[in-house]
């Protein structure tokens, strides 16, 4: 018999890659697994409250444009704060207060006038946990669409690496595909969801990071309470789009603005 891989020991669709090919290398694997992730549960286990996250992403190595100028008037980082709010059944990932105002940046450079949109951040997204769909709301160009959808099963590979994140200790999860994605999940805290649209690890996401560090999402503060259903409901306001379309309606608007604009365009959008 060919090597078999211990699937599915923890969480669907995760597998912890321990080549074994009889009882007593089982036995070894399955003791040394439990001396990993004991310290995980010694801590009271929670499935309710509110995080705070900072999201962190790097214009600069999301730009394809080789030019000093242009890269000389945008900043490395655009930095902004969300909120996680969870429960059991339920989670809605959003922006803490209003959306900040869209703020436009103009200069003249040796390639014409470049202007810089960065919008605001109204967008929002809820997760019916215990349902298995989700509603994303979108704001682009001042107009609100919402984005009803199935939740789709994450591939992770759990590492087996450990650290802290304040006070809970973390284990890594690197995403199954080409993104480079690596989160930080704490099986301390039982709720399989976390920031944006990550989720279907065994404990909350408190860290993630995509790219070489293009995009960096952490947790900042922790608030563990009783969260009603009333607290965590979808997003109503909007005109209902497929994916699809909004991705259509994205392009459609992107190359209006390039052809009557006269110049440039950036829009920073999450």
């Amino acid at each position: 018999m060919g090597d078999m891989y211990l699937g599915s020991c923890f969480w669907e669709d995760t597998y912890f890659p321990f080549p074994f090919t009889h009882s007593t290398t089982i036995m070894k694997k399955l003791l040394t697994l439990l001396l990993v992730i004991a310290p995980f549960f010694t801590f009271a286990q929670s499935t309710s409250g509110v995080v705070m996250y900072e999201e962190k992403i790097n214009l600069h190595k999301r730009m394809t444009i080789d030019n000093p100028d242009i890269m000389a008037m945008i900043p490395e980082f655009k930095t902004d704060n969300k909120i996680l709010v969870f429960n059991p059944k339920a989670s809605i990932y959003r922006t803490p207060t209003k959306a900040d105002k869209e703020q436009v940046t103009t200069k003249k450079t040796d390639e014409g006038e470049v202007r810089m949109v960065f919008k605001g951040n109204e967008n929002s997204l809820y997760r019916n946990l215990s349902g298995g769909s989700s509603v994303e709301l979108k704001n682009f160009m001042g107009r609100k669409f919402l984005i009803e959808g199935e939740l789709t099963k994450t591939k992770w590979k759990i590492t087996g690496k450990q650290k802290k994140i304040g006070e809970y200790l973390c284990m890594q999860a690197m995403l199954d595909d080409t993104t480079q994605t690596e989160a930080w999940f704490t099986p301390q805290i039982t709720v399989s969801t976390g920031p944006d649209t990550y989720g279907d690890l065994p404990g909350l996401i408190l860290e993630i990071h995509v790219g070489d560090d293009e995009r960096v999402i952490t947790a900042t503060d922790i608030k563990l309470e009783e969260m009603s259903d009333d607290a965590i409901t979808p997003p109503t306001e909007g005109k209902k789009v497929t994916r699809e379309k909004f991705k259509k309606i994205v392009e459609e608007k992107m190359e209006e603005m390039k052809s009557t604009g006269g110049g440039n365009f950036m829009i920073i959008r999450d």
